[in-house]
């Protein structure tokens, strides 16, 4: 813990992976998320993070950072390095993953879907970020209140929206893999018509991208309960 009382617990997930969060309510680390070791705004380095095997090297300071020394694995789960991070435990993981996880792509592996920020509206902070996206191919996000399950025509996953689908098309909004973030305009979500995200909304983002050939696929699917 730290002065200010906050403190840190872990355990497995239903899916799991082994996660640590703030105060039992804000996950802030998970196994198997990727790291921008090269801090270039990008996640293609292909280092995910491994279980803590010692959870007496991690700490939370007084201005809510956490600290670990941890193991990188590559995507195959070998040990690829061991490093000291720092995480901003003040932005925890949003949302709640379902069709998780999605159908494999032509990496061998499947596309995930994540959400950092705050669930709060006031406070305007909610990012996306999808990574394991084919290397050079283009992808967008897609919001809709309604879940969904449906194999579009060429689309080798499933869409896991329905409803009134907006989507992040714009060309500043497009992504290209191996991955890709943006912080969404909780102010004006690009349903038709736009709507202005409120308190006790719950929202629904995936992430379409093409692969390889003529196909394409999907991410996971995030539901976020908004305050």
């Amino acid at each position: 813990g730290n002065a200010a009382g906050d403190w840190v617990v872990g355990g497995y997930t239903s899916a799991q992976r082994y996660a640590l969060a703030v105060n039992a309510a804000r996950v802030v680390w998970r196994q198997g998320d990727p790291i921008d070791l090269d801090a270039d705004g990008s996640y293609d380095d292909g280092l995910l993070f491994a279980a803590p095997t010692e959870l007496g090297r991690a700490g939370l300071t007084d201005d809510g950072r956490l600290f670990l020394v941890n193991e990188l694995t590559d995507a195959t789960g070998v040990l690829a390095r061991i490093g000291f991070f720092l995480v901003d435990a003040t932005r925890g993981h949003l949302g709640t993953s379902y069709c998780d996880p999605a159908a494999a792509n032509s990496t061998g592996f499947w596309a995930h879907l994540d959400a950092i920020g705050s669930p709060v509206v006031q406070a305007g902070d909610v990012a996306l970020t999808a990574w394991r996206i084919p290397n050079g191919q283009f992808g967008y996000f897609l919001v809709s209140r309604d879940p969904g399950a449906f194999m579009p025509p060429g689309s080798a996953g499933l869409l896991c929206l329905s409803g009134n689908i907006g989507r992040y098309n714009r060309l500043t909004e497009l992504i290209q893999g191996p991955s890709g973030v943006l912080s969404i305009d909780l102010g004006s979500v690009p349903v038709n018509p736009a709507a202005a995200v409120v308190p006790g909304d719950v929202w629904r983002f995936q992430c379409w991208y093409r692969d390889v050939g003529a196909s394409s696929n999907f991410t996971n699917a995030l539901e976020i309960a908004f305050q």
